[in-house]
């Protein structure tokens, strides 16, 4: 059926070009005859351009704008009537379908463009359709995945993965995050050099215990191959305040104890316990572009020189329902690890999310 239908649009192509071309060129026939002058040439020599109107019974009728409508023996006179251009009307002609064929041709190439990115979109909504039945009521969240290839007089590969969640079924507040992070760089001489290579999870709990506090809980698991940290659990405890909290503008500061094992290449100790605080500022700029920024500190009471403390800031843009863009810089410092680790890193991250 969709072959027949294929060839019946092909048929009337061609039928409408065929019939547009014929009539095109009747139509520049005629202006090229009403374009051209007549000439009537007298006995005497004289010539009077005009327009020929009638010659029968031995009488020319002649109309000129000069001297009006005269006639004439046809023994006295003759009429010249230049032949109207066939080639340069048909070739006009031809010119004017061609371009309509290529505009037709342009058209059904942007529709056909179009077709592609709508099937890739249905797709993609599809795909989604399917994450949320699998989801358990209530989650939201978004799965972000960014990569990036640099060739220079060094090749630079880098890939980020984060998966994210949370739940609100007040007073209780439910969250999570899984994600890796790697980055490798090669020099010309076939060196290679690893910049990040770490992954871990966090699971969260909140507790509402009125509308300006709330208790706070984490759990999390760390491992950092550049920093030689091999395994890192951290658990927080804290009471969080809602300095802000508005529609479109949210500020959190979280004072909390954290009890840290940790098992890095260089220490001996393995256990910490740090004074922590943690500070979420949320901004949202309009319906589609929202800045989020976090921050935390932590300190050993009885030796200050144990200390961490990580930045991350993000600007955040909904391209479509289905997906959105993120920029965000993070910065992280551990002054616990030895001194083959490496305390500082710095990241400029992009990447791609599906929400759900």
């Amino acid at each position: 059926m969709g072959e027949k239908n294929v060839e019946i649009t092909t048929i009337h192509h061609r039928f409408f070009n065929v019939m547009l071309k014929f009539t095109l060129l009747l139509t520049s026939i005629a202006f090229c005859a009403v374009a051209s002058a007549d000439t009537l040439i007298l006995k005497n020599g004289d010539r009077i351009s005009g327009q020929l109107i009638s010659q029968e019974d031995g009488v020319i009728t002649f109309e000129s704008d000069m001297i009006g409508k005269i006639s004439v023996a046809a023994a006295d006179a003759t009429v010249e009537q230049p032949a109207p251009d066939f080639v340069e009307a048909a070739e006009s002609a031809n010119a004017i379908v061609a371009g309509a064929e290529v505009s037709s041709a342009e058209e059904a190439e942007t529709a056909e463009d179009q077709e592609e990115v709508d099937a890739i979109t249905r797709s993609l909504l599809d795909a989604q359709s399917w994450v949320d039945q699998w989801v358990p009521e209530g989650w939201s969240g978004k799965l972000t995945f960014g990569f990036s290839y640099l060739e220079s007089n060094t090749e630079t590969t880098t890939l980020n993965f984060d998966f994210n969640g949370k739940k609100d079924a007040a007073p209780h507040h439910y969250k999570f995050d899984m994600y890796y992070q790697y980055s490798n760089q090669t020099d010309k001489n076939g060196v290679d050099t690893k910049n990040l290579d770490t992954y871990g999870a966090m699971f969260g709990y909140d507790h509402d215990i009125n509308d300006l506090m709330y208790f706070n809980s984490e759990l999390s698991y760390l491992r950092n191959m550049v920093k030689d940290i091999n395994h890192q659990v951290d658990l927080d405890l804290g009471i969080g305040f809602h300095v802000i909290k508005e529609d479109n503008i949210t500020l959190n500061i979280i004072p909390a104890y954290t009890l840290q094992y940790k098992e890095a290449e260089g220490i001996s100790q393995k256990w910490y316990n740090l004074a922590t605080l943690k500070e979420t500022f949320t901004y949202k700029l309009s319906e589609i572009v929202r800045f989020e920024q976090t921050a935390s500190g932590s300190i050993a009471p009885a030796d200050l020189d144990d200390y961490q403390y990580e930045f991350t800031a993000a600007m955040i843009t909904k391209l479509a329902s289905w997906i959105d863009a993120t920029l965000a810089y993070k910065l992280t410092f551990d002054n616990t690890v030895g001194t083959s680790g490496v305390k500082k890193e710095q990241q400029i991250i992009f990447g791609f999310g599906v929400p759900y």
